[in-house]
C-alpha cells in the first residue's frame, strides 16, 4: 500500500497519533494530536518525550514521562499497552487521554520505536452543549467558561429542596486556589485570569456527566457530585487536588503552578443548605490554615472531618485566601 495512503489516514483521523525512536524522539506527530494538545507538529517533532511537553499523570498527579512511562515499557517490552492518564495542553490544563502503545520493527524484527495513539475523553460534545444551555439562560461564567453562581445556586437548590433520587449522598465541595492574589499582585490580572481558566479545565475534566463544577466567586469554585459514597467523594477531590498540582501554566521562561485547598461535605438533602455550605467552607477555611494543598472532608461513614492528604505547602500562617 502506498506511503501517501497512510500518510493521509493519518492525517484525518480523529485520534491523536505520534511516533518515536528507540530514544524516545518524537520524529511524526499528526494534526489530531495537534488538536488534542495544542502543540503543533512544528513545536515538538526532534524533541523527546522528556522534554516536558505532554507530561502524563496517573490519576494521582504521578508524573509518568519519568516514572512508569508506557512507551519505555513498550520499547523494552515490545508489547502494545493500553492505558487512561491525563495529558498536558499547551494551554495548561489536563486532558484526560485513552493511550495506546504499540512497538514499531524492523524487517529482522527488531525493535526500532513505538507509536503512541490517543482520544480525548473529554466529552467536549457534551460540555459544549452544556456550554450553550448555560448561556441561553445567562448561567456561564464569561471567564471560566464553566456555571457561574447564579447556576450552581439552582443546581444545589434542585438537590436539596427538590430532593435527589438518592438524597442520603450529596457531595459539596467548595475548591479554592491557594495565594492567589500573590499571583495577581506578581504577574497581573490577565495571567491570574489565565490561570483560573486552567485550573476550571482541570477541575471539570475530572468530574462524572452528572456532577456540575461553578464558579462560586474570585478563585473558588463549588463542585456538587450527587450519588455518591462517601469513598469515591474524598477519591474524586483528591484527584482534583493532585491534577492541579501537576499542572503549571507557561507564562515567558516560568513554569506558574498553584494548587488548590478543599473543603467537603457529604449530606443528605434533609439537611439545610446553609448548613451544608457552612460546614464546608469551615473545612476549606481549617485546610488552608494547616497549610494549603489539602482535602478536607466530612464523610460520615469514615468519621467526621478526614484529612486526606498529607500537609505539602510550607507555612502555617493564618490563611490569605
Amino acid at each position: 500500500m502506498p506511503d501517501d495512503f497512510f500518510a493521509v489516514l493519518l492525517s484525518q483521523t480523529f485520534d491523536g497519533v505520534y511516533r518515536v525512536d528507540r530514544s524516545r524522539r518524537i520524529v511524526s506527530w499528526n494534526a489530531a494530536a495537534e488538536a488534542i494538545t495544542g502543540y503543533s507538529a512544528a513545536e515538538v517533532v526532534g524533541r523527546y518525550c522528556t522534554d516536558n511537553i505532554l507530561r502524563h499523570v496517573d490519576d494521582g498527579g504521578c508524573d509518568l514521562c519519568t516514572a512508569g512511562c508506557p512507551l519505555t515499557r513498550t520499547l523494552a517490552s515490545g508489547r502494545s499497552g493500553e492505558f487512561r492518564h491525563y495529558l498536558h495542553h499547551k494551554l495548561g490544563h489536563r486532558v484526560p487521554v485513552l493511550m495506546r502503545c504499540a512497538p514499531l520493527r524492523d524487517d529482522e524484527g527488531a525493535i526500532v520505536g513505538a507509536v503512541e495513539i490517543f482520544r480525548s475523553l473529554a466529552a467536549e460534545d457534551v460540555r459544549l452543549q452544556e456550554i450553550e444551555r448555560l448561556k441561553e439562560v445567562s448561567m456561564t461564567d464569561h471567564l471560566t467558561g464553566i456555571g457561574n453562581r447564579r447556576y450552581g445556586d439552582i443546581v444545589l437548590s434542585n438537590l436539596f429542596e427538590n430532593g435527589w433520587s438518592n438524597p442520603a449522598a450529596i457531595g459539596v465541595a467548595l475548591i479554592d486556589i491557594d495565594n492567589f492574589k500573590s499571583v495577581n499582585d506578581t504577574y497581573g490580572h490577565a495571567i491570574g485570569d489565565r490561570l483560573l481558566q486552567m485550573v476550571a479545565k482541570t477541575l471539570r475534566t475530572t468530574l462524572r456527566p452528572r456532577d456540575v463544577l461553578s464558579r462560586w466567586g474570585g478563585e473558588e469554585f463549588l463542585a456538587a457530585l450527587p450519588s455518591i459514597t462517601g469513598e469515591a467523594l474524598i477519591a474524586a477531590l483528591e484527584r482534583m487536588r493532585a491534577l492541579v498540582e501537576t499542572t503549571w501554566l507557561d507564562v515567558g521562561d516560568e513554569r506558574l503552578r498553584v494548587t488548590v485547598s478543599v473543603g467537603a461535605v457529604l449530606a443528605s438533602a434533609d439537611e439545610p443548605l446553609e448548613t451544608v455550605l457552612g460546614r464546608a467552607d469551615a473545612l476549606l477555611y481549617r485546610a488552608k490554615e494547616e497549610g494549603r494543598n489539602r482535602v478536607l472532608v466530612d464523610v460520615p461513614q469514615v468519621g467526621p472531618e478526614r484529612a486526606v492528604n498529607p500537609l505539602r505547602a510550607a507555612g502555617r500562617s493564618a490563611p490569605n485566601r
